[in-house]
C-alpha cells in the first residue's frame, strides 16, 4: 500500500504543461444549456418490452378516464397482466381507481401481489390512512400478507421517521411466522442509517449474514445489501469495518460495481485517507469493476478537497477524453477550485481552453469567477465577465453576481447589476435579499429600507423571512434598534415569523446598548404574539443583568428559562457565577460551580470559574474550601497569578505567614510576579509580617522589572513609611508630587524609602532568591499567565491593603 498523500502520482503523470488533448483536438462539443448539463440517453418506450395487448391497455387507460370504457375491449385479464397494469401507474389515485374497479368485477379478482402493488404506491405517497385501510381490507378478505406487504409498510413508516411504528410492524411480521427476507432487512437497515442509529443497523446486518436457512448453509447477501452496509459504516466513521464488509463481499464471490467503488472513494474523502485510493483502484480493476465518469469526478473532487491542486491537474489530464460528461465536470470542478483559491492566471488559462472546446460555463462557476475578480480588486474584469453572460443567466445567477459585488463593498456595481436584472425581468426575492445585504454592508440603511418597502408595490415581489432578517441584522448593527423592531412587527404581520430569531437579534442589540427596558418590552410583545423565546434570548437577558449585578432580575429570567423547558448551559453558568461572585452570594455561586463542572466533559471547571469560587471562599474566610479549589487548579495547571495572589491574601489575613510566604516563593519561581497586582500583594505580605526590609526588596525588584506601581502599591508603601517614623506631612507631600508628575513622584518615593530603610545590593539579591541554579531550574516551567477574572470583579477587603 502506498504511504504518501502524493501516491496518485505513481499511477498518473506529473506536472501538466497544458490542458489540451491530441486525441480529441478535432472533437466537437455541442453547447449545452447554461444552467445544467442534460445528458439524455435515447430509450425506447418502456411499454414496448411488454408483449400482447398490454401496451394497448395502458394507452387506453391514459386516454380514457372512464374505466368501464377503457377495459371494454378486454373481457378477461390474467393475474400477471393486472400486476403489470398496476405496476405501470405513477399516480396512486389512478392506481386505486383501477384497483377498486378490479375488485368490483369478479372476473378481475385481486390477490396478494396486487395489494402489494398499491401498498407500495401508497407507501411512496406517505398516505398512512390508505395503508391502514388496505391492510384491514386484506385481513377482511382473507388475503395473507407476505414479505413484500410488510416491506411496503416498514418503508413508509421508516421514511417518516416513525421508528417505533416501524418496529411494531416488524414484530407483527414475526408473530405471523414470517421471517424477514433480505429486502425487508435492508429496508430496516436503511431506516436506522437515516436516523444515525448505526449500532442498531449493524446488528440487523449481522443477523442477516449469520442467519441460516433450512439446509444449514450460510446466508449470502446480495451486492445491494453489501453496498448499503459499506455506506452505513462510512457514514458512522467506521472505516475499518467498511473495509471488512468489502472483504467479506469479495470472499463470497460477489463482484463489486460502480456504487461500491464510488462509496469507497467517498469514504476515503470523508476520513481524509487519500493514500487509500490507488489501492482501491487496483483492487477493483482486478475484479472487473471499471471506474465510471462519476468515479473519476469523485477522485478529482477528493484531490481538490484535500488541497492537492497539482495532483488534481495531473489526474484530470490523464482522464481527459474518456467521456464528454467527465470532461465537462472535470473542467468545471478544476476551474471552480482555481477561483476559490484566487489562482487567477491558471483560471484564465483553463477558461480559454474551455471556450475553445465549446464547453459552456455553468452558472455556479460563472458567479464564482465574478467573485474571484472582485476579491482580487479587478473590478473591470469582474464587470466585463458579468456582462458577457448577463443576457442569458437566470434570476439565481443574477443574485449570486450581485452578492459578489455587494459583499466586496462595491454597492454601485451591485446596483447596476440589479437594474440589469430588472430590465431582463428576472428579478426574484433572492435578488432583493442580496441587495438588502449589500446596502447593509455599505451602511446605506435608508436605501435598504426603501427597497424592502417598495418590493410588493413596485415590483410585485413579496419579501420573505430572509429579506426581513437581513434588514433587521443590518439595522441592529447600526444601533437602529427601534427601526429594526418595526420591521420585526411587519415580518410577524406577514406571517413569516416561525421562530424568535429576528426578535433575538433586536433584543441583543438593545441589550448591547444598555436599553434593557426596550428589550423587556420586546420579550413581552413576543409573549403576546405567541412566539416562544428560545435559549439565546434568555441567555442574552441573564448575561445583561449579571453584568449589571442585578441578582433578582437574573434569577427571574433563569426561572423563566427553566420553566420553558431549557437547561442551563456553560455560558449561562459563567454569567451567573460572575454575578453571584460580585454580589457575594456564596451558596448560589457554589451551586452554579457544581453545575458547571458537571456540564464540562472533563468534569473540571475552567480558570475563570475556579477563580471566582476561590475569591468567594477567600472573602468568606473559608480556608479549607479555598485550598481545595487552589489544589485542583494547580494539579490541572489552571492556576494563574490571580489564583496565587488570592490564596496569599487569604493566608495573610488569617496570620498564616508560613503558608503565605510559601505561596509568594512559588509565584517568584514560576514567573507569576509580572504585574502590579501580584507585586503589591507580596509587598503587603512582608509589611503585615513586620518585615519592612523584605517589602522594600520586593519593591526594588518590581522597579527593576519595569513594572510601574499602582495606587494600591503606594498605599502599602505609605504604611511602611509611617511605621518607619516618616511624618504624615512628608508623606502627603510625596503624594502631591506623584499626582502632579507621576515620574518625578516615583523618584521621590524611592528616595524616601531608601532613606528610611537602608539595604545593600548583596542582601537584596539573596533575599529575592532569584540567582544561581534555582532560577535556571524553574526557567523551563512555563505556564499560562492570563488573568481570567477581572480585578474589579473581586470584592475583597485585601485589595485595599488597609
Amino acid at each position: 500500500m502506498l504511504c504518501s498523500s502524493d501516491c496518485l502520482f505513481t499511477l498518473y503523470p506529473q506536472n501538466p504543461t497544458n490542458f489540451s488533448c491530441s486525441k480529441l483536438s478535432n472533437q466537437r462539443f455541442v453547447r449545452k444549456p447554461l444552467s445544467k448539463i442534460e445528458c439524455r440517453i435515447s430509450q425506447g418506450n418502456k411499454r414496448s418490452r411488454y408483449g400482447g395487448y398490454i401496451p394497448a391497455i395502458l394507452e387506453s387507460l391514459e386516454a380514457i378516464q372512464d374505466l368501464d370504457k377503457a377495459f371494454e375491449p378486454w373481457k378477461r385479464l390474467s393475474r400477471k397482466e393486472k400486476t403489470i397494469i398496476l405496476k405501470e401507474q405513477t399516480d396512486w389515485r389512478r392506481a386505486m381507481e383501477i384497483f377498486n374497479w378490479f375488485k368490483t368485477h369478479k372476473s378481475f379478482g385481486v390477490n396478494t401481489i396486487h395489494y402489494n402493488m398499491v401498498l407500495r404506491l401508497a407507501s411512496k405517497a406517505q398516505n398512512f390512512d390508505l395503508l391502514i385501510n388496505l391492510w384491514y381490507e386484506m385481513h377482511n378478505w382473507g388475503i395473507v400478507p407476505d414479505n413484500a406487504s410488510y416491506t411496503a409498510l416498514i418503508e413508509a413508516y421508516s421514511k417518516s421517521g416513525l421508528k417505533k411504528a416501524m418496529l411494531l410492524w416488524v414484530g407483527d411480521m414475526y408473530k405471523r411466522g414470517l421471517s424477514p427476507d433480505e429486502i425487508t432487512m435492508v429496508t430496516i437497515l436503511k431506516a436506522y442509517k437515516a436516523t444515525g442509529e448505526f449500532r442498531a443497523g449493524e446488528q440487523i446486518f449481522n443477523r442477516l449474514v449469520t442467519r441460516k436457512n433450512l439446509l444449514e448453509t450460510p446466508k449470502v447477501c446480495s451486492l445491494y445489501t453489501y453496498n448499503v452496509m459499506v455506506d452505513t459504516y462510512a457514514k458512522s466513521g467506521q472505516f475499518d469495518k467498511a473495509l471488512d464488509v468489502f472483504s467479506r463481499m469479495v470472499r463470497e464471490g460477489i463482484e463489486p460495481d460502480n456504487v461500491t467503488f464510488n462509496t469507497l472513494i467517498h469514504v476515503c474523502g470523508q476520513r481524509h485517507r487519500l493514500k487509500e485510493v490507488p489501492k482501491f483502484i487496483k483492487i477493483l480493476i482486478k475484479l472487473n469493476c471499471v471506474p465510471d465518469s462519476k468515479s473519476h469526478v469523485s477522485i478529482l473532487s477528493l484531490c481538490i478537497k484535500a488541497g492537492y491542486i497539482a495532483l488534481a491537474e495531473s489526474y484530470f489530464l490523464t482522464m481527459k477524453g474518456k467521456s464528454v460528461i467527465l470532461d465537462i465536470l472535470g473542467y468545471r470542478k478544476l476551474l471552480y477550485a482555481y477561483t476559490r483559491l484566487g489562482m487567477i492566471n491558471k483560471a484564465e488559462t483553463l477558461l480559454r481552453e474551455i471556450e475553445e472546446r465549446g464547453i459552456v460555463i455553468d452558472e455556479y462557476t460563472q458567479s464564482a469567477l465574478t467573485k474571484m475578480y472582485v476579491n482580487a480588486g479587478l473590478l473591470r474584469k469582474a464587470w466585463s465577465w458579468f456582462e458577457k453572460f448577463a443576457d442569458s443567466i437566470s434570476s439565481n445567477c443574477f443574485s449570486a453576481n450581485i452578492d459578489a459585488f455587494g459583499a466586496g463593498g462595491f454597492l454601485s456595481l451591485a446596483e447596476r447589476a440589479f437594474l440589469w436584472c430588472l430590465e431582463k425581468k428576472k428579478v426574484g426575492v433572492s435578488t432583493f435579499n442580496v441587495m438588502v445585504k449589500a446596502c447593509g454592508i455599505a451602511k446605506e440603511y435608508e436605501k435598504a429600507c426603501e427597497l424592502v418597502d417598495s418590493m410588493e408595490e413596485k415590483y410585485s415581489v413579496l419579501p420573505d423571512s430572509c429579506t426581513y432578517n437581513s434588514l433587521i441584522i443590518a439595522l441592529s448593527g447600526a444601533q437602529l434598534s427601534e427601526k429594526a423592531s418595526i420591521y420585526a412587527r411587519k415580518m410577524y404581520d406577514a406571517g413569516l415569523v416561525s421562530s424568535c430569531f429576528s426578535y433575538s437579534i433586536i433584543i441583543g442589540c438593545f441589550v448591547k446598548f444598555g436599553d434593557l427596558e426596550m428589550a423587556e418590552n420586546l420579550l413581552s410583545e413576543m409573549s403576546r404574539l405567541n412566539i416562544q423565546a428560545d435559549m439565546i434570548v434568555y441567555s442574552i437577558l441573564i448575561d445583561a443583568y449579571a453584568s449589571m449585578g442585578n441578582v433578582e432580575m437574573a434569577k427571574k429570567y433563569l426561572d423563566l428559562l427553566r420553566n420553558a423547558g431549557f437547561k442551563v448551559n456553560l455560558v449561562i453558568c459563567n454569567s451567573l457565577l460572575k454575578l453571584y461572585t460580585k454580589a457575594g452570594c456564596l451558596l448560589e455561586a457554589a451551586e452554579m460551580y457544581r453545575l458547571l463542572k458537571s456540564l464540562r466533559r472533563t468534569g473540571t471547571a475552567d480558570s475563570y470559574a475556579s477563580n471566582c469560587m476561590l475569591s468567594l471562599y477567600s472573602d468568606n474566610s473559608m480556608v479549607k474550601e479555598a485550598e481545595e479549589i487552589f489544589e485542583e487548579m494547580r494539579l490541572s495547571k489552571k492556576a494563574n497569578v490571580f489564583s496565587y495572589t488570592t490564596l496569599l491574601l487569604l493566608y495573610r489575613r488569617h496570620g498564616r505567614y508560613m503558608e503565605a510566604f510559601r505561596i509568594s516563593r512559588e509565584m517568584q519561581l514560576l514567573g507569576y510576579l509580572n504585574d502590579p497586582f501580584g507585586y503589591t500583594a507580596v509587598i503587603g505580605l512582608y509589611w503585615s509580617a513586620q518585615r519592612p526590609k523584605g517589602a522594600v526588596r520586593i519593591f526594588h525588584h518590581m522597579l527593576k522589572s519595569n513594572i510601574p506601581p499602582n495606587d494600591a502599591t503606594f498605599r502599602v508603601l505609605r504604611r511602611i513609611l509611617k511605621d518607619c517614623g516618616v511624618a504624615k506631612k512628608d508623606i502627603r507631600r510625596l503624594e502631591r508630587v506623584r499626582r502632579r508628575n507621576p515620574e518625578t513622584g516615583l523618584r521621590e518615593w524611592v528616595k524616601a524609602i531608601n532613606s528610611a530603610i537602608i539595604l545593600d545590593d548583596s542582601i537584596l539579591e539573596s533575599s529575592l532568591n532569584l540567582t544561581g541554579s534555582t532560577k535556571k531550574e524553574y526557567a523551563t516551567e512555563t505556564f499560562e499567565k492570563e488573568i481570567v477574572c477581572e480585578k474589579e470583579m473581586v470584592v475583597s477587603r485585601d485589595l485595599s491593603y488597609v
